[in-house]
């Protein structure tokens, strides 16, 4: 099993870093963001986690195991922001919170935003992780976060 972070990238629409946050930056507004804007947070580009199940896949010591997708080092929703901004040579938005009093409120009548509500520790609190391991069974590295919000704002661009 290939496992990774929340994950961005294109046709990665429903994703934390997906329609929620990317075409509002492309439109210059302020996105608003679950939990806190500046607590690291682990996100892998979709095309590594691809990558990694390709190779996986194709490589039997690799089989029987839980290996995390190639992720660059955590940072933060505001830097997934900036890039996202940078790529699209635009100024960074403000980075607003989605209130958690009112996500926990939804949660008492709709189903996705009890989900959402479930998973806000993850937001909240550091949430890392270390593909080390795996990167090196596999022979992968991450995709620099610059390249990936390059790929991930043209895709957006062309929809």
């Amino acid at each position: 099993s290939v496992v990774a972070s929340d994950f961005f990238g294109p046709h990665a629409r429903n994703a934390h870093a997906g329609e929620r946050m990317v075409p509002t930056v492309l439109a210059g507004r302020s996105p608003r963001v679950l939990g806190s804007p500046d607590v690291p947070h682990s996100f892998t580009y979709v095309a590594a986690l691809a990558a990694a199940m390709i190779a996986a896949a194709s490589k039997p010591a690799a089989w029987n195991r839980v290996l995390h997708a190639p992720t660059g080092p955590a940072g933060t929703q505001r830097e997934l922001v900036a890039a996202f901004a940078a790529a699209a040579q635009m100024p960074a938005p403000k980075v607003g919170t989605i209130p958690t009093w009112l996500l926990r409120a939804a949660a008492l009548v709709n189903r996705d935003a009890r989900e959402l509500a479930e998973m806000l520790y993850q937001f909240t609190d550091p949430f890392v992780m270390d593909s080390t391991y795996s990167e090196e069974l596999l022979g992968l590295r991450p995709t620099p976060l610059t390249e990936a919000a390059a790929a991930t704002v043209q895709w957006w661009r062309e929809q």
